[in-house]
């Protein structure tokens, strides 16, 4: 059912929607009031509203489409139940202040949003945010609390801010890309399979459930961990654009130990370096333990026709471009008697 007329909150207001129904709002709510939302159904609100008291949804889903105060004044803020679902779509900042029980989640339904409101994960246990394939969200509020964070869905997430929470933060259901640009290095995480985790952050210990993926910034990046624990069918994605760390190829800075253990190394390559450039790729203050799948140490392998060596020292991995030689074609030139000629091409 859709409704399209305003509507004056004088006091708090619950709106029941039962299972597998669904309410479309379009039209404007103003007044001292707040709203309730109840019952398993969904209730898609379009409108810009003015309303000034809280929103607590408390059962089914909310979904927020292309209205940045779909929720009202930001002043009184809005809360989230187990189990229920809070879901933002467009190209809008939401500056809500929003408070997300254990099992309560945010979404983002499709477009590029932004939540800048400061979010709150009550806990214990884990508050939930699902990024829809083609989606992004964009979190810049401080996200603080002491429940933890589960990612999912196929989107990026992308968080800005030092945040604080206090528990744990597990990635990588559905295929999903975390991206950690702020410092919060109270919060271990996992990355689980088909997982992602980027960013030119800061964070906690990082570990897999196998499967997982780490891949520094968003774009060329250093993300910095505590220590760092990969498995065999884990996969480290390292962009070459240049010769600077940080902006023009990513780093992994480790405050502790880093653990390769037989990792696949992913090279992307966006230039051409000169022979001789050293990239490091891994930097850790304690030690680096084993090795990269296929590559052993002083390994040579190529990507896109260039040729790279791999060396593990006590707390550096790096990669050095190098000349192979690859054609020892005499050349079309004269040369003494009894001499050889050779020409040496690098890759």
């Amino acid at each position: 059912m859709q409704v399209g007329i305003g509507l004056a909150l004088t006091g708090p207001v619950t709106v029941t929607i039962g299972n597998n129904l669904g309410l479309s709002f379009d039209g404007t709510v103003t007044g001292a009031g707040g709203l309730v939302k109840a019952g398993a159904g969904t209730l898609q609100i379009f409108g810009a509203n003015t309303y000034q008291g809280a929103t607590s949804i408390q059962a089914g889903g909310v979904f927020l489409f292309d209205t940045a105060t779909g929720l009202g004044s930001a002043g009184a803020g809005t809360s989230v139940a187990t189990n229920a679902l809070l879901y933002v779509s467009g190209m809008v900042t939401v500056a809500e202040p929003l408070t997300l029980a254990a099992g309560a989640t945010l979404g983002c339904g499709s477009g590029s949003p932004v939540w800048s409101g400061p979010v709150t994960l009550s806990g214990p246990g884990q508050s939930g945010i699902n990024t829809n394939t083609g989606a992004t969200l964009t979190v810049s509020g401080l996200i603080s609390g002491a429940g933890g964070l589960g990612h999912g869905g196929g989107g990026p997430l992308v968080l800005t801010n030092d945040n604080t929470y206090a528990d744990a933060t597990v990635t990588g259901y559905g295929n999903a890309l975390l991206v950690v640009n702020g410092s919060q290095p109270q919060s271990d995480i996992t990355v689980a399979n088909g997982g992602s985790l980027g960013g030119s952050g800061v964070v906690g210990v990082v570990a897999t459930n196998g499967g997982g993926t780490i891949t520094p910034g968003f774009g060329p990046g250093i993300l910095s961990t505590k220590n760092l624990f990969l498995i065999l069918i884990d996969t480290v994605r390292i962009d070459l654009n240049g010769t600077s760390p940080g902006t023009g190829y990513d780093r992994i800075s480790a405050s502790g130990n880093v653990f390769l253990g037989g990792s696949t190394l992913q090279v992307v390559l966006g230039f051409t370096p000169a022979p001789g450039s050293v990239f490091t790729i891994v930097q850790a203050t304690g030690t680096v333990n084993e090795t990269f799948a296929g590559l052993a140490q002083d390994a040579t392998f190529q990507v896109s026709g260039k040729s790279f060596q791999i060396h593990y020292g006590a707390n550096a991995v790096t990669l050095t471009a190098v000349c192979a030689m690859a054609d020892s074609t005499a050349p079309t030139v004269s040369a003494p008697p009894a001499a050889t000629v050779t020409q040496s091409r690098c890759n």
